[in-house]
């Protein structure tokens, strides 16, 4: 299956525009036209507390514009179908991460593109402050009281704290905090987080209404521990989130991503903690609302690839398109785990900077020279030693050895033996794969190739893509917007060009990578409905699970599934035992999409078949009773 196709438009140039952080997707129709800019607002986290397993989300495209005409549809897509195409709309969603795209078209037929994620999160807490009553709050310096709807610090003192000590809180841990609040011209405002008690917290704090700091409060005593990265001033009310990803800190304004800090902060000291609000220096604080969510892991993205992938340190640099990637994922509130054996460049490291306060995931599965068939011998030594297994696979292969004439079959098969031992490794990895952007042979015969291997390959529970580079693609650097530094490698240009390329797919199956269901209950198999015996080495394995149901298995002779590949799942099979006689054992185990169940086995002798009487025994027998017989 090719998910480009679902783009809507066979895109034969990309331009990306700079606007509120948004990237305008542009299929050039007129030459002088203008994109339409979508805007879909800033990412959402929903919490959703109690036993309550869904929340709304309300879209608003509203703010989108054409700087040069007007825009005359809007489309909302949501797991690569339409979701609506009205400017607003709403959407009950269970607990999860769900991506969705904005795609908007002006009357020149010209295309911008927006991506909203939504994270509907397990609550722990949301105080929105109707009432007096602050249930669970405790306060540690100053006089706090609710008026009109909102928190706010009454006393005079320099430094007002309340936290929330309820029970169980003080354990938790890598959660997302967002607080509503307003900044005071004068004063101190700002809130806590990882609180193991009143004197030992992180905090974030703006003094003066432009003073950011980010500091690690020990014993009663702050330590800074980061600075504004660019200048602030405001006294206006306020969404700032900080997140917690991996002991990573990130504080953002109102949902948008870009970290208002020069650096990420991790946390080294405090293993966890609740949430607290500060306030003093003459403000007051005027805290509309409060909450703390525990949201889902991020997406293991699994980097595969040659020099294309990898990135060279010496001149020219080439800096991979995984940079441009992970910068898109942190900006739209996408997270990702980018997993791999190897974590620099080859020849040294391009100068992979800072991306608002951001450090960039350097982990990747790239080899500067590599081919498709070494990967494939290598692939299951690298994922051995990942801490946990790839949700997805994005895969950039077939430029090395492409000139040798049977390169396509060999690349075809190399990435078949890929996917098969993703599978051993997750059996509902997701696997994306690179159509190469070169315009030259034998490169438009192996995209092919690839989309019939994806076709035969795909799942429903372990889905097989292909994505394709090349519309629109300059190999020659000569040429005025040319996306390689020597014809192969991209500059930044064209590295920016796969990412966003990239992003679609990585989103649109965020849901699938992320799904977990549980383990399946009860696994049994059954040789030939429990015989004991068989004569026949052709026999009928009877196989059953649920809650929940699988939708994929393994059977084999073999306890370590020796060459045993995930098939979907079937009550029953058709299987062929070795023909040696003997017990004949067969393993079994099934997968719903979270953890794999025991391995479970039934047993079966192969007894030899009744010997055949040949024509001379025959012979002799009937002799012998006639003799007898005779007597």
């Amino acid at each position: 299956m090719d998910v480009r196709a679902t783009m809507e438009t066979t895109i034969r140039n990309v331009h990306w525009y700079r606007g509120s952080g948004i990237l305008a997707l542009c299929a050039c129709m007129a030459a002088q036209a203008l994109p339409p800019i979508a805007d879909g607002g800033p990412a959402q986290i929903i919490p959703v507390l109690g036993g309550g397993t869904s929340a709304e989300c309300q879209l608003d495209a509203s703010r989108s514009y054409d700087p040069d005409g007007t825009i005359s549809t809007y489309s909302w897509r949501y797991q690569d179908e339409v979701y609506s195409t009205s400017v607003t709309t709403s959407a009950i969603l269970p607990l999860g991460v769900h991506p969705f795209w904005l795609i908007v078209r002006d009357n020149s037929a010209s295309v911008g593109t927006d991506l909203v994620v939504v994270s509907v999160c397990r609550g722990v807490l949301d105080e929105t402050f109707q009432t007096n009553a602050l249930d669970g709050w405790e306060t540690a310096a100053g006089a706090w009281a609710v008026e009109d709807g909102a928190l706010v610090q009454t006393g005079d003192v320099a430094s007002g704290f309340i936290w929330y000590n309820g029970t169980g809180a003080t354990a938790w841990a890598n959660y997302t905090m967002g607080v509503t609040l307003t900044p005071d011209a004068t004063g101190t405002v700002g809130c806590a987080l990882y609180c193991k008690d009143a004197d030992t917290r992180y905090q974030f704090a703006i003094g003066g209404a432009s003073n950011l700091t980010f500091s690690c409060v020990t014993n009663g005593v702050a330590m800074q521990l980061a600075s504004a990265v660019r200048p602030f001033s405001t006294t206006q009310s306020y969404l700032f989130i900080i997140a917690v990803t991996n002991g990573r800190f990130n504080v953002s304004l109102n949902a948008n991503q870009n970290n208002l800090f020069n650096m990420t902060v991790t946390n080294t000291l405090i293993t966890g903690g609740s949430v607290g609000l500060l306030a003093g220096g003459g403000a007051q604080g005027m805290f509309d609302r409060v909450f703390a969510v525990m949201r889902q892991r991020p997406v293991r993205v699994v980097p595969l690839g040659d020099s294309i992938s990898h990135g060279r340190g010496t001149l020219p640099y080439t800096f991979s398109w995984r940079y441009p990637l992970h910068r898109m994922c942190v900006e739209e509130d996408f997270q990702v785990d980018m997993i791999g054996t190897l974590s620099t460049g080859f020849n040294g490291n391009p100068p992979w900077t800072n991306f608002h306060g951001w450090a960039f995931d350097r982990n990747h599965q790239a080899t500067w020279g590599i081919t498709a068939h070494n990967v494939s011998n290598q692939l299951d030594t690298w994922m051995k030693q990942y801490e946990a297994p790839g949700d997805v696979l994005l895969i950039l292969l077939g430029t090395n050895g492409s000139g040798e004439s049977n390169a396509i079959p060999r690349a075809v098969d190399s990435h078949r033996r890929m996917i098969e031992i993703a599978r051993r490794h997750k059996p509902h990895v997701v696997t994306i794969i690179g159509l190469a952007f070169q315009e030259w042979a034998p490169f438009p015969a192996m995209r092919a190739a690839y989309r019939d291997l994806a076709t035969d390959m795909n799942r429903s529970w372990s889905p097989v893509v292909t994505i394709d580079h090349s519309p629109g693609w300059i190999s020659r650097p000569e040429t005025v917007g040319s996306h390689t530094v020597d014809w192969v490698h991209p500059n930044p240009t064209g590295d920016h060009r796969l990412a966003w390329i990239w992003r679609w797919p990585l989103t649109q199956w965020a849901q699938h990578a992320l799904h977990n269901p549980g383990t399946p209950q009860s696994p049994t198999v059954l040789i030939n409905n429990g015989d004991q015996y068989t004569e026949n080495p052709t026999v009928t394995v009877t196989l059953a699970a649920a809650n929940p149901a699988p939708d994929c298995m393994q059977v084999s002779e073999s306890w370590v599934f020796a060459k045993g590949l995930w098939e979907t799942y079937t009550n029953t099979c058709t299987m062929i035992l070795s023909p040696a006689l003997g017990t004949k054992t067969v393993y079994a185990r099934f997968n719903a999409g979270g953890p794999t169940t025991a391995t479970v086995s039934d047993s079966i002798e192969l007894t030899p078949e009744p010997a055949v009487a040949t024509a001379a025994v025959f012979a002799a027998a009937l002799m012998l009773r006639r003799q007898n017989a005779s007597r």
